[in-house]
């Protein structure tokens, strides 16, 4: 099961997997019927479909642990594969929400790339995988309303739900009518697993036939509908007898429910006997829309990347223009609202629900109502990458959709990076970004993870007191690779809102290798760094104009926005430049006559000097030094 928030994860010592159930992958043209024929002597059931990537969610026999079905499965003829269902948490602790700055826009250089692209000049999605997003967060709502957001449960059997129903007719005996049906539905759609099942038989002559359609009955079981409709049958025999009976079948129809697919298993025909079999897959994801949050992980994740900007209110997204979906893979019951563990519960979901996620927001690529597609998945766990999960981020890189992933917090020290960011690589056609997590001094965090994944595939952003909304209204801070991961989902957004296009490249690996190519190197190892911390604005440069050459940005300093609007703005941001980047950078503002406003400890003023005044319209000078070297910008400010 997976974590959110990549804040805190399970040691590599604790794996943990989903007790009763495993994966397998049987060969691609083989039926149904024919895997029940295998599973069924053994005492397993299947329990689901996730047949875009050829997996069949298995429930073992009662009794039987997961080691041990995965071994008597292993090998079986037509089995190519067979995995544990991993579970993965949530990894991030929000801390004390004082945090009033937004210093990671400023050290991105957020400001730099909005001249180039505020993420709405084409239409752009990101897809967070994770708690659930607020629906009720004012920063947020907005930018929900163009999608469908979806809850995936972890805990439930219905991933996905096989429904069964089968039908045979006898007719035209002359002396008989059979009429026979069956629908079967498991006993997690409702109290008990019903088989409806009844017949008609008549061995009279029969002269007259009619057929009438009793009440329609629909009951609400959780977010399903489960409607019974009753026909009743009258026969007329030649002596004049009457017999009246009644067929009862069940479906499930309606939103929130979710149909897969549909398999007829069989058709046959004797002579007068018609045998009809099939079976209608619904999937475990539930509408939910507006959606609503597990905990506030997912709330806080969803505005670091395109929180509302520009609207006076709380703060802002890295993209501005993106819209956002919610497909919740945590369950509200386990999850108490910081994301911990509720009580008797355990705040975590697994590979099924991830890689349903991951094929549902795949479907929406390219649609009108979603544009391009980024997913955004801030969680992990200690296992290694699943096959399951692997496929389906193959599946989605493929559609040529960036998979921004949270390189995990279990700390430098060899290779740690987490699951799923530990499978980047086995997308072959790229486009799986890892992000590790630095702080306000572009040192890397302590608890982030490093490894050949992230030098091979990822960078690294702010993660360490991190400024994002939180659930209903309001803002807090959290420290995670959780955090940083959405400043790189916001970045590829802005990327594909200004060049869809992608150069006739899949967007995937165009996403991933304009952020990479245009990170700042911030003196560290590539196991550490990746390529280096994201520069927002040297990433547009580069997607809009194709080169880094005779960029300004490289070694200036910058202040952004200029002129400093005071009623417009709440505070001036300042990036500094590579060639000037190094230890303790310090800024200071001075009067165009060389009086010392105030200095800044931080990349941010608020407009007030060093008595806690705010200062005149006028011309001013900053002055950034580090430890390497000192430069000079000048900007304005308006009241």
């Amino acid at each position: 099961m997976g974590t959110l928030g990549m804040g805190r994860k399970i040691s590599a010592q604790q794996i943990q997997v989903v007790a009763s159930r495993v994966l397998v992958k049987f060969q691609p043209s083989m039926a149904i019927a024919q895997k029940k024929a295998i599973l069924n002597p053994l005492g397993h059931s299947i329990a689901g479909e996730l047949s875009k990537i050829g997996w069949t969610v298995v429930d073992l026999a009662n009794g039987t642990r997961v080691a041990d079905g995965l071994q008597t499965l292993r090998g079986l003829p037509g089995i190519i594969a067979v995995a544990p269902d991993y579970v993965y948490r949530a990894h991030a602790t929000p801390n004390d929400p004082d945090v009033s700055q937004q210093y990671g826009l400023s050290q991105i250089d957020a400001f730099g790339a909005w001249n180039y692209e505020t993420g709405s000049t084409n239409r752009v999605t990101i897809a967070v995988i994770d708690a659930g997003i607020d629906g009720t967060q004012p920063d947020l709502d907005g930018k929900l309303a163009n999608t469908t957001s979806v809850f995936i449960d972890p805990d439930s059997s219905l991933s996905p739900t096989i429904i069964s129903t089968g039908s045979m007719i006898l007719v035209a005996t002359g002396t008989a009518i059979v009429v026979s049906t069956e629908t079967t539905l498991p006993a997690t759609l409702i109290a008990s697993a019903d088989n409806a099942m009844t017949s008609i038989v008549d061995t009279s002559p029969i002269t007259a036939i009619s057929i009438s359609t009793g009440a329609m009955i629909a009951a609400n079981v959780g977010t399903l509908v489960v409607t019974t409709t009753t026909i009743s049958f009258s026969t007329v025999a030649t002596n004049g007898t009457t017999t009246a009976d009644t067929v009862s079948t069940t479906t499930i129809s309606g939103s929130p429910v979710i149909v897969l697919s549909t398999e007829t298993i069989a058709v046959v025909s004797t002579g007068t006997l018609i045998a009809v079999y099939s079976t209608t897959t619904i999937s475990n994801t539930l509408v939910n829309n507006p959606p609503t949050a597990a905990c506030e992980h997912a709330t806080q994740v969803a505005g670091i990347a395109a929180a509302s900007t520009n609207n006076s209110y709380e703060i802002a997204g890295v993209s501005w223009g993106a819209q956002l979906v919610s497909l919740k893979v945590f369950n509200p019951a386990d999850c108490n609202s910081d994301c911990s563990d509720a009580s008797g519960k355990s705040c975590a979901t697994d590979d099924v629900a991830i890689s349903s996620a991951i094929l549902y927001a795949t479907d929406f690529q390219n649609n009108s109502s979603y544009g391009r597609l980024v997913i955004n998945m801030s969680l992990g766990g200690s296992e290694p990458c699943s096959q399951i999960a692997a496929d389906a981020i193959a599946i989605a890189t493929a559609a040529a959709i960036p998979v921004v992933i949270a390189a995990g917090n279990d700390g430098p020290g060899g290779d740690t990076i987490e699951s799923p960011a530990d499978c980047a690589s086995t997308a072959l056609s790229g486009g799986v970004i890892p992000v590790g997590a630095t702080d306000q001094n572009n040192n890397i965090a302590s608890f982030s993870s490093t490894g050949q994944e992230l030098a091979a595939n990822g960078v690294v952003a702010p993660g360490v007191g991190i400024l994002s909304t939180t659930l209903s209204s309001g803002t807090t801070s959290g420290d995670g690779t959780s955090f940083a991961t959405p400043h790189v989902a916001g970045l590829a957004a802005l990327i594909l809102s200004a060049e869809p296009s992608c150069g006739g490249q899949n967007c995937a690996a165009y996403v991933q290798n304009a952020i990479r190519a245009s990170a700042d190197n911030i003196g560290l190892s590539a196991d550490y760094q990746g390529a280096g911390r994201i520069n927002a604005f040297k990433a547009l440069r580069l997607a809009t104009q194709g080169t880094l050459s005779n960029f300004a940005g490289q070694q200036e300093p910058i202040a952004f926005p200029n002129p400093f609007r005071l009623a417009q703005a709440n505070n001036l941001s300042f990036t500094i430049p590579p060639n000037l980047a190094g230890a303790s950078p310090t800024i200071k503002i001075y009067t165009v006559s060389g009086q010392l406003v105030k200095e800044l400890s931080g990349l941010t003023w608020d407009g007030r000097n060093s008595s806690g005044n705010l200062v005149a319209s006028g011309t001013y000078i900053f002055l950034v030094q580090t430890s390497n070297a000192q430069a000079k910008g000048r900007f304005a400010v308006i009241h």
